[in-house]
């Protein structure tokens, strides 16, 4: 676990220093709106780092803040990873005991899949608004999350 949190955060401060050296024809605010997005996923769970990414790829790219948004929504919705996660975890016994509150014991198992797959599809609906060539690998993205626990 401490070997996955070095790494995430050296990988987070290499992702830092090269969009502040290595990125061309941005203009200089929207380049810190980036490096601020993807900074505040520093120390969090992959869930955050998805959303800061998305939204960092679409400040980069040019995106209107009406995209910013609808991938801002994206992002959140792949929450799904951690819904998938305390599935796993309930269905291993990994916190018998704990008192921990998760999407399983809160929403029962087949609560919990029946969410992560709406999920699923509100972020596919944010995605309906981009082109489908464009969103696919934000389609996939999503769409892993889920098939990768089944």
């Amino acid at each position: 676990m401490l070997v996955t949190l070095a790494l995430s955060r050296a990988l987070l401060c290499y992702a830092v220093e090269h969009m502040a050296t290595k990125t061309k024809n941005v203009s200089p605010d929207r380049l810190v709106r980036a490096i601020g997005e993807i900074s505040s996923a520093v120390g969090t769970r992959g869930v955050l780092l998805i959303e800061a990414s998305v939204v960092c790829g679409v400040l980069i790219g040019g995106g209107s803040e009406e995209d910013i948004e609808k991938l801002r929504k994206y992002g959140k919705c792949v929450e799904l990873d951690q819904v998938w996660d305390d599935i796993l975890d309930n269905m291993k016994k990994k916190e018998a005991g704990d008192d921990k509150a998760t999407y399983p014991k809160l929403m029962g198992v087949a609560g919990a899949k029946r969410y992560a797959k709406e999920l699923v599809a509100g972020a596919n609906q944010e995605l309906a608004y981009f082109d489908s060539t464009r969103a696919a690998p934000l389609y996939h993205l999503a769409d892993f999350l889920v098939s990768r626990h089944e």
